[in-house]
């Protein structure tokens, strides 16, 4: 009877009624993805963690925060916090070197330039990274940034002899272990 009173017939009504529940279902699924989307975001912005080690800690908006001495500091006590040799290099006059270190139980010592940028990182850092290496007598070298790099960084990266390691935000988390494995050769 409300059928006829309505004026629609009753495929016509069943066929509404499961549009309506389809586009009802499908609205709540696209809720929950945003949701976890965000929830997912949320943690991998939250902490820079890994195996950091103590009061290494640092989310990535401190990192953004932080001056490229700052920056410097937190690439060593990470790296001291996981067990690997720290060795001083001036504040001036470094060659391009910011950190020097050894991974544990490895003598191969990696020179690191550092660089807090808020853009992406040039070949310059990594130019910068060879020469300090080849003056401290380093085996390896690495750049380390909580930014990007450009194509032209990563092209030299890749060319040098021995390549240069490029760490940025996205393989930050993984430092220790990138440069450890790249001291031991491999």
């Amino acid at each position: 009877v409300m059928l006829v009173i309505l004026g629609l017939a009753e495929s016509d009504m069943v066929a509404a009624v499961f549009t309506v529940s389809l586009v009802v279902i499908i609205v709540m699924i696209v809720g929950f993805v945003v949701l976890a989307i965000l929830a997912a975001f949320r943690r991998l912005g939250s902490r820079v963690r890994g195996m950091l080690g103590p009061g290494a800690d640092a989310s990535f908006r401190e990192l953004d925060r932080m001056t490229g001495k700052e920056f410097e500091s937190w690439i060593a006590q990470v790296l001291r916090g996981s067990g690997f040799a720290i060795y001083d290099t001036p504040h001036t006059g470094d060659f391009g070197v910011d950190v020097l270190c050894s991974p544990p139980g490895n003598p191969n010592r990696v020179a690191i330039q550092a660089k807090r940028y808020k853009s992406s990182v040039s070949n310059s850092a990594v130019q910068q990274a060879i020469a300090g290496a080849q003056y401290y007598d380093c085996t390896h070298s690495a750049v380390v940034t909580q930014s990007r790099y450009t194509r032209a960084a990563r092209a030299q990266a890749a060319k040098a002899d021995p390549p240069v390691l490029l760490i940025d935000r996205n393989s930050i988390r993984r430092m220790p272990q990138l440069l450890a494995k790249l001291a031991a050769g491999s």
